[in-house]
């Protein structure tokens, strides 16, 4: 109910700037506008954050429509453009020679998998999962390729 409604509202904030977005936090300011009508009386959530006493506003509980709304396409491209270069990252370092090679490999596929389906119902940059474990992940695959590869004195 609420999560569907959030998202139809993200999606008409989106409509409203599709290249650039309307602003990085701001979904959250466009989204009332365009929740469906059965939203503002069958959900009892929605109902309680229309009341002029609240001072909260919403934001979409999903990290690929907020981009979409706040960034446009031009950042939901950059951050999936970065997501499949992780994913890139983990699956070449899974055809390694080495165990552990196939091992951070498949750390990486299983920690990317993680991040995408998390992504589909949170939607903060706070949130350390992301960060942390593609930071590591990223730094070690690029450790693991680099001893691969031969170095130009064997060349």
């Amino acid at each position: 109910g609420a999560r569907a409604s959030y998202n139809v509202g993200t999606l008409g904030a989106y409509e409203e700037s599709p290249v650039t977005g309307v602003g990085l936090g701001a979904s959250g300011f466009y989204i009332y506008d365009h929740l469906p009508d059965w939203a503002m009386t069958t959900v009892p959530e929605i109902a309680r954050q229309l009341s002029p006493e609240n001072r909260l506003y919403p934001n979409p509980k999903n990290m690929y429509l907020r981009l979409l709304a706040e960034t446009g396409l031009s950042g939901f491209i950059l951050f999936i453009a970065f997501l499949f270069s992780v994913l890139g990252d983990s699956l070449r370092v899974v055809q390694s020679k080495t165990a552990f090679g196939r091992y951070l490999g498949i750390a990486g596929l299983f920690s990317w998998i993680a991040v995408a389906l998390y992504n589909a119902t949170q939607d903060s940059f706070a949130t350390p999962n992301i960060w942390i474990n593609f930071g590591i992940l990223v730094g070690m695959t690029a450790s693991a390729i680099e001893s691969v590869k031969p170095s130009e004195e064997q060349l």
